[in-house]
């Protein structure tokens, strides 16, 4: 019997030979965990490959997850550091099953091999940039004077370890180097104590002032350059002075002057005890005596009736250009003369009122100083003109 065309089209779309058609297999997931343990651990952690080219970070505690082609697949735990252990071990085979986690863990173990070194100070001025630690007379590094130092990954057996790099006035208490024996996954302790003694002396100063206004104080020079400030009767000292001679002076004051000259002093260093050389000074002080201003103005020409008027400023910096208060000293006639007792002090004169018909060679003086007892003259010149 024959087919229809429709019916036998129908049957041959549903009876061709299409070809296989495969679907993927489903993947399953790979975890991976790292534990890491003993008192020298990988710092960066590790890399996971898996078959020998995919690569997976880990840290050194911590857990990562990888999809996979069910089957077998060799895991390669790699960028252990050589002190360190892996159980159960660094390459293992993994089977992986479809759509279920296969847990894969690693135990590493990184014991800590070296020696811990123990540097204690006592004494005065300790060596500021302290030590350097030598292992087998190899430099291995610096050390505080007061401080504890761990040397890893030390090769286990004999080693020697010692202390160099001390101040002058330092020096350590017992051998600067010792013999240990490093143990595998072991710390062998090495402890040194250093005694430093003083490398600095002390000066101390005393003033004895007599006379009207003694004031409050007295400057003290070591070798002209360094001071330091002492009180009457009160002793002073100067810290950190060099090992040596040196000479100690006192600076005069306006009203005071030394009755005793600069004197010669000797510090000495390499004690326990910290040396201090003491000097003292004697003073005699005047009564401090305000200074006087004495201002005239010689005028030529017509001699106007008027008086000018004088004003003064103390000047921080220049009364010109800065915003400082002027006061008035008081009122100048011509070729008078205008006379006051001022305070020791920096000051600045101004000459005003001057007539239309008269010019002032000067208005402002520079800055000047007048000290204890001191008389200034200024002069303003002026001419007038009909």
């Amino acid at each position: 019997m024959r087919r229809p065309p429709i019916l036998s089209l129908m049957l041959g779309l549903s009876l061709c030979d299409c070809g296989d058609q495969v679907e993927p297999r489903p993947e399953g997931t790979l975890a991976v965990s790292t534990a890491t343990s003993g008192d020298d651990p990988d710092p960066d952690g590790y890399v996971l490959t898996i078959d020998a080219s995919d690569l997976v970070a880990l840290l050194p505690s911590g857990t990562a997850e990888r999809d996979l082609s069910p089957g077998r697949h060799t895991l390669q735990l790699v960028g252990v550091a050589e002190h360190c252990s892996v159980v159960p071990g660094t390459s293992v085979e993994v089977d992986i099953t479809a759509r279920s986690t296969t847990s894969v863990a690693f135990q590493v173990s990184c014991p800590l091999t070296g020696a811990r070194i123990t540097v204690t100070t006592t004494g005065l001025d300790p060596d500021k940039d302290g030590y350097r630690l030598m292992l087998d007379g190899i430099d291995r590094g610096g050390i505080a004077p007061n401080n504890i130092v761990t040397l890893r990954q030390l090769e286990a057996g004999s080693r020697t370890i010692a202390l160099t790099g001390l101040a002058p006035n330092c020096a350590v208490d017992g051998p600067i180097s010792r013999t240990v024996t490093v143990v595998t996954a072991q710390v062998a302790a090495v402890e040194f104590t250093v005694v430093c003694t003083a490398a600095f002396g002390v000066i101390g100063a005393t003033v004895e002032a007599s006379g009207a206004d003694v004031g409050s104080r007295y400057e003290a020079l070591v070798d002209g350059e360094r001071s330091f400030f002492v009180e009457p009767g009160g002793p002073a000292y100067l810290d950190a002075v060099p090992v040596g001679e040196h000479v100690v002076s006192l600076v005069p004051t306006a009203n005071c002057s030394p009755e005793t000259g600069a004197q010669s002093v000797t510090v000495s260093a390499g004690r326990p005890v910290r040396d201090t050389v003491e000097v003292a000074f004697s003073v005699t002080c005047v009564a401090m005596l305000p200074g006087t201003l004495r201002v005239t103005a010689p005028t030529t020409g017509p001699i106007p009736a008027q008086s000018y008027s004088v004003w003064i400023c103390k000047p921080r910096y220049d009364c010109i250009f800065y915003t400082v208060t002027w006061s008035r000293l008081g009122p100048l006639a011509p070729n008078d003369t205008l006379t006051r007792s001022v305070e020791p002090a920096r000051y600045q004169l101004q000459l005003r009122d001057i007539p239309a018909n008269c010019h002032a060679s000067r208005i402002y003086t520079n800055i000047f100083t007048v000290g204890y007892s001191d008389t200034l003259d200024v002069k303003f010149p002026v001419a007038c003109s009909n």
